[in-house]
């Protein structure tokens, strides 16, 4: 596959445009990426992340810097370690993994240093560029749902990994497609096993008690999904 490489764009197809930071996004794959930021000025510390599209546009880049600096300062405070540990300077090409496949992210980038008494000091400023994962490579797969009492059982017709899960059906409303939704699952595994999704992972038949879950009276859905999990071509 030829490589992509997204840069800061103005829209019309002509020089990347960037102010401060220009932000470089390369070898994409299903799950992850190559990011390159350049600062214009050497000597400034920042914080680079890859955020989901939907998260930064959920807070707003106001909203996002806040974020960051209130989780840096929680972490310092966990770990004992100075702010500064969490920030880039220089050149940095670094890589973005556990991604999500066919996935509007955005890279994120601002100044962001802390003075004598460890207060963040940063100018607002935020540059960003958008890059969407690639779709995983799909398979002719089969998944037979059935329900014994609380118990989901899973039928799958070929080799393969998948996951399923029982969701309520306000809580699947919320998601424009139900694809958007195994995703927002897998998103959530993720980060409460730290990047690790391996243990809810299923092959063959399998089958799985949700009592503690289920209320009576009350909508659900099961759902099954094939899922990939590999670090360069993963995904649904």
């Amino acid at each position: 596959d030829a490589s992509i490489l997204v840069i800061q764009s103005n829209g019309n197809g002509s020089q990347p445009v960037f102010k401060n930071f220009r932000i470089e996004v390369s070898e994409i794959t299903t799950s992850t990426a190559s990011v390159k930021v350049t600062p214009k000025d050497a000597s400034v510390f920042y914080h680079y992340s890859v955020v989901s599209a939907s998260d930064f546009e959920s807070l707003g880049s106001d909203g996002y810097i806040s974020y960051v600096v209130d989780e840096i300062d929680r972490l310092s405070a966990i770990y004992g370690t100075d702010p500064e540990n969490f920030l880039n300077r220089n050149v940095q090409t670094l890589p973005a993994s556990s991604l999500m496949d066919d996935t509007e992210y955005c890279v994120a980038v601002f100044d962001l240093s802390y003075d004598a008494q460890k207060k963040a000091v940063y100018s607002g400023e935020l540059e960003k560029v958008n890059l969407r994962t690639k779709k995983a490579a799909q398979v002719n797969m089969n998944l037979e749902l059935s329900m014994s009492g609380s118990r989901l059982n899973v039928k799958a017709s070929a080799s393969g990994t998948y996951i399923f899960d029982i969701m309520s059906a306000e809580l699947m409303d919320d998601f424009a497609r139900p694809e958007d939704a195994v995703r927002e699952y897998v998103k959530t595994v993720r980060n409460a096993n730290y990047g690790d999704i391996s243990a809810y992972l299923h092959s063959g038949n399998s089958s799985g008690d949700f009592a503690d879950y289920l209320e009576e009276g009350k909508k659900y859905i099961a759902w099954a999904a094939g899922y990939r999990n590999d670090e360069k071509e993963g995904g649904l």
